[in-house]
């Protein structure tokens, strides 16, 4: 076992993504607020990104890691440019 895994495999339920967790997801492109009930109940907001181009941010909480990679995949496949993903508190 290497290091690494040693200090996953030793760390908090927390830090497992087998857990429910909250989510920040900033997307370049436009999305509507209608699309939330379909991307698993996430908020969504309008901003402007430094490049002056428009973007969406979604907040809301994913059970575990297929679920989120399921989100992140609907993104994708809505064409819109995933530009970070951040595991809130």
């Amino acid at each position: 076992m290497t290091e690494r895994s040693k200090d996953y495999a030793s760390g908090s339920p927390d830090d497992h993504f087998g857990c429910p967790a909250n989510y920040r997801i900033l997307v370049r492109g436009a999305l509507r607020p209608n699309w939330s009930k379909r991307l698993g109940g996430f908020s969504i907001s309008a901003t402007t990104l430094d490049e002056g181009f428009s973007g969406v941010t979604l907040e809301g909480q994913v059970k575990d890691q297929a679920e989120l990679h399921g989100l992140l995949e609907a993104l994708h496949g809505l064409h819109l440019s995933i530009l970070r993903v951040e595991k809130l508190q």
